[in-house]
């Protein structure tokens, strides 16, 4: 591969030392786009002359070290990358890859080193075990800044090396877990949002030497992090937050590492019940890990750099009552649920409850619910509650009163 220079990744890791994550994202796009993907642009959807309409059409024609440029719009799953390329989506909101043909497709396959995909949204992937949004089975491989939902599987990663999975939102796999590492090693799992996955967030079998730090692992059925066979060795596992994963938030049944030392420290865990005498931060006595005799010896006694947004709810009334839940931070808002509760009336009593959940909720966005059909004379009161995974409780209350099908709030 004349274009594409495997050792990227692993000088990106060497350069971090395996203490903290020591470039951005937005290096290692620029770097590579600029530097080690030097081919043509291949462009898929849009109104360009000779654009093609589907991304697998696309790489079957690339070459090495192109980049294959993909417009917002819904494309097929299934697709098999087997040229060291650049997949990119024009946005990951709305470019989108779902669905697959049958039984044994994944999302996106990828055969081939150094492949980059970033950008896209991947659902509706799989039908059975271990169908999955993205396969690897190659190395040097970069998959950031895509969403990750509603799949059977989020990433299976099988005898791969140096590849870097990170600044992902991998939520909602309706059968198996966030990410799946088989009998891989020299890996990068780094700042992450995984959360309510059906299975582990992350799962180790026969993987050593990787690294997984800063990621935000929440909600999960079969625990956060679990490292289950006995000959994992030298994972370094710091810098995480764990919230809410049972039964546990950590398992290790074998010889890995699950701190930064000290002052650098260990891992967020919302279920460490430890003080801090000294006030630096990290608890005074280490965190068991379940499984064996592991230890998080410098336990986080707050989340490490978790990026809080803000919701504010606006009800309003006339015909029905109207429930506006707006995003008005700056990041994405992720594990969304809100309710609204409405009593009151004196002809035609009302007691009515409805909720809602969406899994992602981006910035200067709203969730809108519209209750039209609501019959009663009398007043009323609208209590309305929205939280996400990484926002405060916001609740807002409106009285009123209803006349037939109109409401007037105070």
């Amino acid at each position: 591969m004349k274009h594409i220079i495997p050792i990227l990744v692993i000088l990106l890791l060497l350069s971090s030392g395996f203490v903290g994550i020591s470039y951005s994202i937005d290096d290692i796009e620029q770097s590579t786009i600029q530097t080690f993907y030097d081919g043509n642009t291949l462009y898929v959807g849009g109104s360009g002359p000779g654009n093609y309409t589907q991304i697998q059409d696309a790489i079957d024609n690339a070459s090495d070290g192109d980049t294959i440029y993909v417009f917002s719009g819904v494309y097929d799953g299934g697709l098999i990358v087997d040229k060291s390329i650049i997949l990119k989506g024009e946005n990951q909101e709305n470019t989108f890859i779902e669905g697959t043909a049958g039984p044994g497709h994944n999302g996106i396959s990828i055969y081939s080193d150094g492949v980059y995909v970033t950008g896209f949204n991947i659902q509706k992937i799989g039908n059975f075990w271990p169908d999955s949004a993205i396969h690897i089975n190659s190395n040097d491989n970069i998959i950031c800044n895509n969403i990750i939902t509603n799949n059977k599987f989020g990433i299976d990663i099988f005898e791969s090396t140096n590849t870097t999975i990170s600044q992902n939102m991998i939520i909602n796999q309706a059968r198996y877990g966030g990410i799946y590492m088989r009998y891989s090693s020299y890996n990068n799992i780094s700042g992450n949002i995984i959360a309510n996955n059906n299975d582990a967030g992350i799962n180790l079998l026969g993987s050593y030497n990787n690294t997984i730090i800063e990621n935000t692992i929440s909600n999960h059925h079969w625990g956060g992090i679990v490292l289950l066979d006995q000959s994992e060795t030298n994972n370094i596992v710091y810098h995480n937050n764990l919230f809410n994963n049972v039964p546990n938030n950590g398992v290790d049944l074998g010889l890995n590492i699950w701190d930064n030392n000290y002052p650098s420290g260990g891992n967020y865990w919302n279920d460490y019940s430890g003080t801090d005498s000294d006030g630096d931060g990290i608890g005074d006595i280490p965190y068991n890990i379940s499984g064996g005799n592991n230890q998080d010896r410098y336990p986080l006694m707050d989340p490490y750099a978790l990026t809080f947004t803000e919701f504010e709810i606006e009800i309003t009334g006339g015909f029905g009552i109207h429930v506006f839940i707006r995003n008005i931070g700056d990041v994405y808002a992720y594990d969304v649920e809100w309710d609204v509760d409405i009593t009151g009336g004196i002809l035609g009593r009302i007691n009515l409850f409805t909720e809602g959940n969406v899994d992602i909720l981006p910035p200067d966005s709203e969730i809108i619910a519209d209750l039209p059909f609501i019959f009663s004379i009398g007043p009323l009161k609208i209590t309305a509650t929205a939280n996400a995974s990484n926002t405060e409780v916001v609740s807002e209350t409106k009285n009123g009163f209803i006349l037939l099908f109109f409401v007037i709030l105070k």
